[in-house]
C-alpha cells in the first residue's frame, strides 16, 4: 500500500470516531436521575427522608408541604428526581404518582 492509501485509512478510522459536530445534548436525560428506594424515614415536621438503591439520601424540603403516607411505599418503589426549572430538586415517587420538592443530604 502506498504511504497515501495508508494515510487515507488513518484518517478515515479517526473520523469514524470522532464526535458528531452538531451533536444535540438531551438535557431531560441529563437532568433526570431514576432510581429504587430502599428506605423511608419520617422526620419531626413529618417530611420525609428518602434512602435511595445509589446511596444518595434526599429530604423533602420543610417548606414542601405535601403530605406523604410513607406507609404507602412498598419496598419496590422507585423515584423520579429532576432539576426544577429555576433551582432546587423535584422528586416524583413513581407508583404514588406524588411530587415533592427535595435536597440532597448524602
Amino acid at each position: 500500500a502506498s504511504a497515501d492509501e495508508e494515510a487515507t485509512a488513518g484518517q478515515m478510522s479517526a473520523d469514524a470516531f470522532a464526535p458528531a459536530p452538531y451533536a444535540q445534548r438531551d438535557p431531560e436525560k441529563e437532568d433526570r436521575l431514576d432510581a429504587g428506594v430502599t428506605e423511608i424515614r419520617i422526620g419531626a415536621l413529618k417530611n420525609i427522608t428518602v434512602v435511595l438503591d445509589n446511596g444518595q439520601v434526599w429530604r423533602q424540603l420543610e417548606s414542601d408541604r405535601a403530605f406523604i403516607a410513607a406507609n404507602k411505599i412498598d419496598e419496590a418503589a422507585t423515584v423520579t428526581i429532576k432539576k426544577g426549572p429555576v433551582s432546587g430538586y423535584w422528586m416524583t415517587l413513581n407508583e404514588l404518582d406524588r411530587r415533592i420538592r427535595v435536597k440532597r443530604i448524602k
